[in-house]
């Protein structure tokens, strides 16, 4: 008679075990980069919404931009219907006068935009520093 040769119940179950522990590494880093792509939208997002607030800043005239370095901070409105995601993100402007090293004004201005967001590591930000002169 012949012998039927099969697999012992060892075997398989350390192929079982294996094939577990595999599987939970591979889950695991689908986890991560799923949260990096969102860490990253988020990013882009802001980058967008910064550069969105800087270009509506050279259309405003002086007498707007005057209102508009008072406010200080705000949050993004929605724009059109499907961009409810721009209200979770916070804007805010620094403005500083510079002067030289004699206390002369130098009709500079360094301005700070930052913009925010909340994330389960706490808050994040994008920040930009540029410089504008001052008129008059």
């Amino acid at each position: 008679m012949r012998k039927i040769r099969g697999f012992l119940l060892f075997e398989v179950l350390l192929s079982v075990s294996i094939l577990s522990i595999v599987a939970v590494f591979v889950i695991r880093s689908f986890s991560v980069s799923l949260r990096a792509a969102k860490v990253s939208q988020k990013y882009t997002q802001a980058v967008f919404l910064l550069e969105e607030l800087i270009w509506g800043l050279e259309q405003m005239s002086d007498r707007d931009k005057k209102v508009f370095f008072d406010e200080h901070q705000g949050v993004f409105a929605p724009i059109y219907p499907g961009t409810e995601w721009r209200e979770e993100f916070s804007w805010e402007i620094n403005l500083e006068d510079l002067v030289d090293s004699e206390g002369e004004s130098l009709a500079l201005s360094e301005v700070e935009f930052k913009v925010k967001w909340p994330s389960r590591a706490g808050s994040r930000e994008v920040k930009m520093i540029t410089y504008l002169k001052n008129e008059g």
